[in-house]
């Protein structure tokens, strides 16, 4: 054995070829060498020496496993590897090198190619290293990787200049659990990069310069991976679409800052200090994902300008943290319990232009002075809450308000001063709202108002014959199910050419003809759904150009297509008493991709012919509902019908 190991550093003096042979070293008997060239400027080990004349003989090089090289070019390297056939373990770390050759070793599974000067890896290295599962290319200069083996299962990358994660290049290393990213310039991660990795367990993320901590992140958390980040840079903070188990926030001053993994107990952490997300700017965090609210909000500092907040946690909230934001401009909170919710909490939130707190169970607002504060608030969405003082906080609210939905609270009686300080309001949204009025005056105060939505309301007794300019401007309008008795006169206050949608279900309309109808241009969605309608002027419809067209639940026994429907996507006619449309095969219609022809009077010897030559005609079509169950009849294969409802069926077709 002595004198094998004489000869490994002798072998080592010839394979270093003119290159002034500095220093070789063993451990473990032969099966781990290491050598260093004379152009090495490293300090040298301390078992250096160089009195070596004897080659290894072929049976000694075969148990050479482990060989360490430095301060020899890549050629040199090259010569020196291939002469161990059983090599497993390569490191060439701290040589300076500029690019690699390619090896041809079958057994090598492991190399170290850290602290060089490597640009790149050529896209055919790897092509003769089948078995390589460790990899090591930190402290380089590269920016981008190709392909990489399918057998790897770490990988160290960091301290590089990577700037993009493209999905072909790790997309086939289904063994992968390690990857170091860390130090690199990398700004976004796509989860798709990563889809496939299934057995990965640690993503090392930490300084680069990632923005957004969003459902890329969140879903490969939700996987089980732990992703290890620092929050210098993120400026979004969102779990919106993490569905794993419950995040517990771990909120104190220590190493782990910014790791969010699973732990072996199966529990979620996230690891951060008291306001250390220094530059976060927008949050996202919803009940399903965060067990204590109230820890993962003093990790925001108070330079947070956007905040959603929804859904139910599993520990209460402290919403008394929302004062310390005062620059909070955009405030969301949806699906969160907030009956004794205290608005002093925002007074400091001066800077408030969205303010949205939907389905949280509210029924009073407290304190509605501190509104008056809120001097640039141009969004405030109240919607499906049951607020009482509504007509108390109105007079409170900013002028600048463009946007304001009250659905679901009470609203009561308007009067003509009710809106009178709030002209620049373009959307209005009022529906199921306890809402009365006696005429259009309490909207004339509005100069643009462009949507208006006061369905699921009793106007039965509002006068629409009195001349008003309120409605001229809207290009949205719901008036459904209100008892509107004289439609006709409503319809003419909608002055304006061009309509987004009107919407007039639940109401008697009467018929849609040219006397309600006719002074408009163009109609994207008109939805005239439980009118009673037994009539439809379809040349009208074609001639507004309508696309999405709403007749469900009426009188309809026939349709005339003869003119055609130029522009209509989607038709909905189900529960109507319908026979045939035989003239939609005979017209050309050219986007129609959508029908509900549901629970109508179609037989089914007529729906057998009817359907597969509809289909045929249109491409991309897509039928809503089930067209084979109709009133009378279940035309599906071995539709069973029991007695009874056989009994009613015949008593029906009898009058």
């Amino acid at each position: 054995m002595k004198y094998s190991i004489v000869s490994v550093f002798a072998l080592i003096n010839v394979f270093c070829e003119g290159r002034d042979f500095e220093c070789g070293y063993f451990q473990d008997g032969i099966e781990s060498i290491g050598y260093h060239c004379a152009s090495f400027d490293e300090e040298l080990p301390v078992d250096c020496s160089s009195n070596f004349f004897y080659l290894l003989n072929d049976s000694n090089k075969s148990k050479v496993t482990h060989l360490k090289v430095n301060g020899c070019d890549c050629v040199s390297v090259k010569k020196v590897a291939e002469n161990f056939p059983n090599l497993k373990s390569l490191d060439i770390s701290h040589s300076k090198i500029e690019s690699v050759e390619l090896f041809n070793m079958k057994h090598l599974v492991k190399i170290n190619a850290a602290h060089n000067r490597l640009t790149e890896i050529p896209s055919h290295f790897f092509s003769k290293l089948p078995n390589i599962t460790e990899l090591d290319l930190s402290h380089n200069r590269l920016t981008k990787i190709d392909k990489l083996p399918t057998n790897l299962v770490n990988i160290d990358l960091s301290h590089n200049h990577i700037k993009n994660l493209f999905t072909r290049t790790y997309e086939d290393l289904l063994n992968l659990e390690h990857l170091d990213l860390s130090h690199n310039s990398i700004r976004s991660v796509d989860f798709f990069s990563f889809a496939e990795n299934k057995k990965l367990k640690v993503l090392q993320l930490r300084n680069n310069e990632i923005a957004d901590f969003d459902s890329t992140l969140a879903r490969l958390v939700q996987r089980g991976v732990s992703v290890y980040i620092s929050w210098d840079h993120i400026s979004t903070f969102s779990l919106s679409e993490y569905r794993g188990d419950k995040i517990r926030v771990i909120l104190k001053n220590n190493e782990k800052e910014g790791i969010i993994h699973k732990k072996p107990s199966g529990k979620v952490v996230l690891y951060c200090n008291a306001m250390s997300f220094k530059h976060i700017i927008t949050v996202d965090i919803e009940g399903h994902n965060i067990e204590n609210p109230t820890e993962m909000l003093q990790c925001f500092p108070p330079s947070i300008a956007t905040m959603r907040i929804s859904g139910t946690f599993a520990e209460k909230l402290d919403f008394s943290l929302l004062q310390r934001f005062s620059v909070l401009t955009s405030l969301s909170i949806k699906g969160t319990q907030l009956r004794n919710f205290d608005f002093a909490t925002l007074k400091n939130c001066t800077k408030l232009q969205v303010l949205e707190m939907i389905n949280t169970n509210l029924d009073r607002i407290s304190n509605v002075a501190v509104f008056d504060n809120f001097k640039d608030l141009h969004r405030l969405n109240l919607e499906g809450n049951q607020i009482l003082n509504i007509p108390q906080l109105i007079p409170h609210l900013s002028s600048n308000i463009w946007d304001l939905n009250l659905n679901g609270n009470f609203v009561g009686k308007l009067n003509a001063s009710t809106f009178e300080r709030l002209a620049n309001i373009q959307s209005l949204f009022l529906r199921k709202t306890h809402l009365s009025f006696d005429d259009l005056k309490p909207f004339e105060p509005f100069d643009e108002l462009k949507d208006l939505d006061i369905s699921h309301n009793n106007l039965e007794r509002t006068d629409f014959t009195a001349s008003s300019t309120a409605l001229e401007k809207l290009t949205s309008f719901w008036a459904a199910r209100c008892k509107i008795a004289k439609m006709a006169e409503l319809l003419k206050m909608l002055t304006n050419s061009f309509f987004w949608i009107i919407d007039i279900s639940e109401n008697t309309v009467g018929q849609l003809d040219d006397g309600k109808f006719g002074h408009f241009e163009r109609i994207f969605q008109l939805n005239a759904s439980k009118t009673s309608l037994s009539q439809v002027d379809i040349d009208l419809m074609n001639q507004f150009r309508v696309q999405i067209l709403d007749l469900s639940h009426n009188n309809l026994k026939t349709m005339n297509f003869s003119s055609g429907f130029s522009d209509i996507h989607q038709l909905f006619v189900q529960e109507n008493e319908l026979t045939e449309m035989n003239g939609l095969l005979q017209t050309d219609i050219p986007w129609i991709w959508g029908l509900n022809i549901s629970r109508n009077q179609f037989s089914c010897d007529y729906l057998k012919t009817f359907i597969p030559r509809l289909e045929n005609k249109f491409t991309t079509f897509k039928m809503f509902g089930d067209p084979l169950v109709q009133k009378h009849t279940n035309c599906h294969p071995q539709a069973k019908v029991g007695y009874f409802e056989s009994f009613w069926m015949r008593i029906r077709n009898i009058f």
